[in-house]
């Protein structure tokens, strides 16, 4: 991968009054210069809403004056009305012709369930995708996603047959979320929109936590946050993990994951138990950020972009600023991926 440059996006928005810009935590290409980027805000600085991006990267390179915001766009509930706030966390994109596929992570610690669903071309909610049992949030916590650890990534494959997500850790069932010390059993789930099920579920590991925190009681964090779909098999997997007061605080990878001879886990209630024994998926680490960016924030989404006339295939990464602009940033990274950096999927 090539380093094509980097863009920063400052929260203020052009039009006054309209919601502070801010929590982008997934991007999706739509087509010339035009992007989507979600953003990630509760309902506590404006509606549930996603913005439209260009980004310039006709001469082959990404500089400061190449990305700007030109609109944005709330989403509604399936009777038009808005969103109420708190009741979703918007992480994951994809669109598909007028349609577009939304995951949130809900708020376990609330008890709201996480979700994905089709919103039309109204940007109303037409219907949710029936999640398998598991993945609901028990109330003494027993059970089902982690607060704030839930659906981060959405990806579509090319043929638009496969929807693929993830949960950003270890469900509660099935082992603890990452630490400095170890690594944690993420699900990648994926559904076939031929037949409107998930037909297969498979374990995912995780990174462990990149450092450990100086400050006591300070946030230490990793996991699955976006996912790429090549192929019903073949992803590209975003971890991203963060120390807070460490050098530097995120670590930010993108892995090869190859699914093909990796155990279907759907019918696992858990992946704790003392008998259960899977394979996993296959990964390979394409890149470190780190060692090819000056500088990295929160980086929590990804898409491909256009072609470069050289032929190579660009790849897009924002980050999400956590609307804590005296700290943080809402990045654009860009980067061309050369024919031989992505090397398919070989099974184990």
């Amino acid at each position: 991968m090539t380093f094509l440059g980097e863009a920063v996006i400052g929260p203020q928005p052009a039009v006054p009054g309209d919601p502070e810009i801010g929590g982008l935590s997934s991007i999706s290409y739509i087509g010339g210069d035009v992007y989507y980027a979600i953003s990630d805000d509760r309902g506590q600085r404006g509606p549930a809403r996603y913005y439209v991006l260009s980004i310039d990267l006709a001469d082959g390179r990404l500089d400061p004056g190449d990305v700007a915001v030109t609109g944005w766009h709330e989403l509604f509930d399936a009777d038009g009305e808005a969103l109420l706030p708190d009741t979703y966390d918007l992480e994951g994109m994809v669109a598909l012709d007028d349609n577009l596929f939304i995951s949130s992570e809900g708020d376990a610690a609330a008890g709201i369930e996480p979700f994905i669903a089709v919103f039309g071309p109204q940007r109303r909610m037409m219907e949710p995708l029936g999640l398998p049992s598991g993945f609901a949030p028990a109330a003494d916590g027993s059970s089902g996603v982690r607060n704030n650890l839930a659906f981060e990534g959405l990806a579509i494959t090319p043929d638009n047959r496969y929807l693929f997500t993830g949960t950003e850790s270890a469900l509660a069932q099935d082992g603890p979320p990452a630490t400095p010390e170890a690594g944690s059993t993420a699900r990648i789930l994926r559904f076939d929109r031929d037949h409107g099920v998930f037909d297969a579920q498979f374990a995912y590991p995780v990174e462990a936590v990149h450092s450990s925190t100086p400050q006591a009681g300070g946030l230490e964090d990793s996991g699955l946050a976006e996912l790429l779909a090549l192929s019903g098999e073949h992803l590209l997997a975003l971890e991203r993990s963060f120390v807070a007061g460490a050098v530097p605080e995120p670590s930010i990878k993108l892995f090869d994951v190859c699914l093909a001879g990796a155990t279907d886990i759907s019918g696992i209630e858990s992946l704790a138990a003392p008998d259960i024994r899977v394979v996993p998926a296959s990964k390979r680490l394409v890149a470190d950020l780190a060692d090819l960016v000056p500088r990295l924030d929160n980086v929590e989404g990804m898409t491909f972009g256009p072609r470069l006339a050289s032929g190579e295939q660009t790849l897009i990464f924002v980050s999400d600023n956590n609307f804590a602009p005296q700290r943080q940033i809402t990045q654009i990274l860009a980067f061309s991926v050369a024919p031989d950096a992505i090397r398919g999927c070989t099974p184990r």
